[in-house]
């Protein structure tokens, strides 16, 4: 905008893409269980709907710089984003293929699904990033990091896949979160850089979780908020011994402060809710909890180069999680109680290799060992909380390799592959159940696939006016758990899917492209929690074009 100012302004839109067909409440249609004629509500049935899954997303980013002086600049982030799409929906396996009694899985079809209501959400976001940097000598730098964020989210859902609403939840959440980090560095080149500095956050949440259930014959609900305060001390140096080696090392102090007030509620609007008899608590309770923490964490680290094309790293350190409260659902007293802060010391080796006939690799191994592990857990009274559970291990190795294979004077054809492989265990698990403590012992950790990986092969070709691109992409990612304790239905079968992309630039500008995902239309699940799963995308096919000015 002038020589001091620049602007730019990025806007994404996303709509349709629903790949889901409802069935209604199928069988469950007027449901009401036995006895209770006239007292609880029948299943409703919302009729069939093709489609649906459909994104409506807008998104929008502002960015404003303004340079006061060569070694002094501000930038200014404002963006936004509106999502009321509707909510990824859960199927379920057929009644026959099923354990529980009450299911209303009608088909094996995992593109079909059975419920009393089509959910969708609404969840808005927008908020305020600042830079500032400043040169306070030829050797010493000023930056100031500042953001403020905000979020109003309402999704509801029943998360079981059925269209008998054991558990329907309606969320509803606000969320404020403002941060500032202050710090001084000096990298000027000299024997040693070093960087020191102070980060400071501040969020609050209050949220809302309404329930209706067959299950208790009830609608409850759990109001909350939650107030959080985080202050880091932060430095770290690196020291060049000669040109081709360095030895780093970095402290970080943090102390962690949080509330956590709020109530449960049985609105028992029918007069016959077993609420205390099935979670195995009271109900129509409040709490009000505080949870506090600091932690001294730190790094060292080596780098050698040993020539232009080749380095080798390691490195050895400490991190935290803070503790705190869970706060999704709280029916019992139990789940008020705070969780403590996980720690992990963490191992890291690799090398990075570089070449000028286009030759990319990197080879990264790692380590790490968790302390007082933080996850989803099953509690005495067989509901689900966020819990201390005991120790875990991963160890695991990640490779990249990017190469061209052919090259004439117009044309090359590359590839770009890499993967992951992970050994997790957990070595130790904290439970009151006897049996969940050996079924668990030595099993994965939750989302750790052991194998993953990716490759692209890319065809280009230049031609008179235009360059012309097409890739094939394959990826693979091994059965996973979503879920501790994970029996034969929690485990997400292993799958690989393949791209292609298809992309011609004029000079212009202007480019057209047309892709295709999952093009061998497999079957596939992003996560399975007995009889509901979460099927992925089928075969997707699309074309568009963008310009560039």
């Amino acid at each position: 905008m002038s020589d001091k100012l620049g602007a730019r302004l990025a806007v994404t839109m996303q709509q349709g893409g629903g790949f889901m067909d409802g069935q209604g409440a199928g069988n469950f249609a007027g449901f009401v269980p036995a006895g209770f004629e006239g007292v609880i509500p029948p299943v409703a049935d919302p009729g069939k709907r093709d489609g649906f899954g459909d994104a409506d997303l807008f998104a929008l980013r502002g960015t404003l710089n303004y340079s006061f002086a060569p070694t002094t600049e501000l930038t200014l982030r404002y963006f936004m984003s509106q999502d009321n799409g509707d909510t990824r929906q859960y199927d379920r396996i057929a009644l026959n293929e099923d354990s529980p009694a009450l299911n209303a899985g009608e088909d094996s079809d995992p593109l079909k699904f059975y419920a009393s209501e089509y959910y969708s959400h609404q969840i808005d976001v927008s908020g305020l990033h600042g830079e500032f940097s400043h040169q306070l000598s030829n050797a010493l730098n000023l930056d100031l990091l500042m953001g403020y964020q905000k979020s109003e989210r309402d999704v509801s859902g029943n998360g079981d896949g059925t269209s008998f609403p054991k558990f329907r939840y309606d969320f509803d959440e606000a969320l404020e979160q403002s941060s500032l980090e202050m710090r001084l560095s000096n990298n000027s080149g000299s024997d040693v850089d070093w960087l020191a500095g102070v980060f400071m956050v501040s969020d609050s949440v209050d949220f809302v979780s309404d329930w209706t259930s067959y299950a208790v014959m009830s609608q409850y609900s759990s109001p909350y908020n939650q107030r959080r305060n985080s202050v880091a001390l932060f430095a770290n140096a690196e020291w060049y011994l000669s040109n081709d080696f360095s030895l780093g090392g970095g402290l970080r102090y943090t102390t962690d402060k949080v509330k956590f007030r709020g109530s449960n509620i049985d609105h028992n609007p029918w007069g016959v809710s077993t609420y205390e008899s099935y979670f195995k608590s009271p109900s129509n309770f409040a709490w009000d909890r505080e949870f506090s923490d600091n932690n001294l964490s730190g790094k060292l680290s080596a780098k050698y180069y040993v020539n232009d094309q080749l380095n080798l790293f390691a490195s050895i350190g400490t991190a935290y999680r803070g503790g705190g409260f869970d706060g999704t659902s709280i029916f019992t007293l139990e789940e008020t109680q705070p969780f403590d802060s996980e720690e992990v010391l963490a191992y890291e080796a690799g090398l990075r290799y570089v070449d000028e006939n286009g030759l990319n690799l990197s080879l990264d191994l790692f380590a790490y060992e968790f302390e007082e592990l933080q996850a989803t857990a099953r509690l005495a009274n067989d509901t689900n909380g966020r819990t201390n559970v005991g120790k875990a291990e991963v160890k695991g190795v990640e490779g990249a390799l990017s190469l061209p294979l052919w090259q004439a004077d117009s044309s090359v054809i590359s590839l770009d592959t890499s993967i992951t492989y992970l050994d997790s265990e957990i070595t130790e698990f904290h439970s009151n159940r006897v049996n969940d403590v050996q079924n668990t012992l030595g099993d994965p950790l939750p989302g750790s696939p052991k194998l993953s990986g990716n490759a692209a092969l890319q065809y280009q070709q230049q031609l008179a006016n235009s360059h012309f691109r097409a890739r094939l992409d394959y990826s693979y990612h091994d059965e996973e758990s979503n879920r501790l304790n994970a029996g034969e239905g929690n485990m997400t079968p292993s799958y690989s899917l393949l791209g292609l992309r298809l992309e011609l630039a004029l000079h212009s500008g202007l480019t057209l492209y047309a892709y295709g995902r999952n093009i061998l239309d497999k079957v596939y699940f992003l996560e399975l929690n007995a009889g509901a799963r979460l099927v992925g995308a089928p075969a997707t096919y699309g074309a568009g074009l963008t310009y560039s000015f």
